[in-house]
């Protein structure tokens, strides 16, 4: 992935829900263009962070649901709305709350809102699609993906706190 858009994984109920948190910094290089003066987060990447906790989630409760067998990795397919209350901005918090509506062997679909300080700034309702191991591009991408995984749950479990 080029972008990690999710900091850390609070809380996740394997088949049902997950809690994220996005820390928008405005040392991130996409606050020098966008735009100039007025720094806020591209929808496009708002959208990518919410895809981002609902995929894990996702992959996450298929290999639960399904094995190891038949583990698979998701990729968005589709977004089917998209709703932006306000401005994402450098230095907000972002606390997203992704929910499954339905997930099978080969497709999951779910909503994820996106709150700062309490109010909803955004709704995203996302469809992906299961790509099996088997069929990912290399093993290296599989280890990235794990390892990301392991780090946004790192922190919780250093407190004594499990997310699986």
């Amino acid at each position: 992935m080029r972008f990690y858009l999710v900091d850390r994984i609070t809380e996740m109920e394997l088949g049902k829900s997950a809690k994220g948190l996005k820390c928008w910094s405005l040392t991130e290089g996409i606050f020098n263009e966008h735009f100039p003066g007025y720094p806020i987060v591209p929808g496009v990447l708002a959208i990518e962070s919410m895809a981002q906790l609902l995929g894990i989630l996702l992959e996450k409760s298929h290999l639960a649901n399904f094995g190891e067998e038949h583990e698979s990795y998701a990729v968005l397919s589709i977004v089917h709305k998209a709703k932006f209350k306000s401005f994402l901005l450098p230095g907000d918090r972002a606390e997203m709350v992704g929910k499954l509506n339905t997930f099978d062997i080969n497709h999951g679909n779910g909503v994820v809102d996106t709150f700062v300080d309490g109010k909803l700034i955004s709704s995203c309702d996302l469809s992906f699609v299961l790509i099996p191991k088997s069929k990912m591009p290399n093993e290296r991408l599989v280890d990235m993906r794990n390892e990301y995984f392991n780090i946004l749950t790192q922190a919780e479990s250093q407190r004594g706190q499990t997310i699986l």
